[in-house]
């Protein structure tokens, strides 16, 4: 199989999800005032105060785990939850980063929670908290200006670890139960296929992988300049 094709595939399903998703946000967020996130660059729209409250923390989570390792956090973050994902995205998904509007689309609580199920594990609140965190990574690794454009690895490794380094302890030690795996070795071991076939799978190795590295905070610095998971390394 060409690598490089099924990559830029994937890319392009992203794209056309966001810009699906840009499409669709003045329609899902008109209804309720935004809410600022104190303190922290996000703004919450189409939420509760009580649900945005939650959604603050989950982007909060983001910036600490991420700044340490010298990403540029963007001054403004909108986040949007909405009663259904826009059209275009794949029939699961829960939570999106829209690049063309450069905003973070996530379901309502109530929405997710019709799911029943995340990551093998019942539906509860501190999970939509970490869905949060999994799109406000994006934002970040989207919007951060390093010496080389990431590859996709690249974005879906930050995410994933960062969502799992954040979540509460009994909670990540549930979900990565159902994902069992020692991690990846080393980092050319990392690959396309594994995301595309079970994203869920490739975020516990990613997460296995980054917790045994004796410098996590300096190997994110690498991977935020381009430096480390380089798709072309393996195509």
């Amino acid at each position: 199989m060409d690598l490089h094709r099924l990559s830029t595939a994937v890319r392009r399903l992203c794209r056309a999800g966001a810009m699906a998703a840009a499409a669709a946000w003045p329609v899902a967020c008109a209804a309720v005032q935004p809410v600022a996130c104190e303190p922290g660059p996000a703004v919450v729209a189409g939420a509760s105060r009580a649900e945005a409250a939650s959604a603050c923390a989950g982007a909060r989570d983001a910036v600490a785990f991420l700044a340490p390792a010298g990403a540029t956090v963007p001054d403004r973050i909108v986040i949007e939850l909405v009663a259904e994902m826009p059209p275009g995205l794949p029939p699961g998904a829960v939570g999106c980063y829209a690049v063309e509007s450069q905003r973070v689309i996530v379901l309502r609580f109530e929405a997710f929670e019709r799911r029943r199920t995340w990551m093998g594990e019942p539906v509860a609140r501190p999970m939509h908290r970490s869905i949060v965190t999994h799109e406000v990574a994006h934002a970040i690794s989207r919007c951060h200006k390093g010496p080389r454009p990431l590859s996709l690895l690249a974005h879906e490794y930050l995410a994933y670890v960062t969502m799992l380094a954040t979540m509460a302890p009994d909670l990540r030690d549930r979900v990565l139960a159902h994902y069992p795996g020692t991690g990846y070795d080393h980092d050319s071991q990392i690959n396309i296929l594994d995301y595309v076939f079970d994203p869920a799978a490739f975020g516990a190795e990613a997460y296995r992988h980054w917790v045994r590295h004796p410098d996590g905070a300096g190997f994110l610095r690498r991977v935020l300049e381009g430096r480390a998971i380089v798709e072309d390394e393996r195509d």
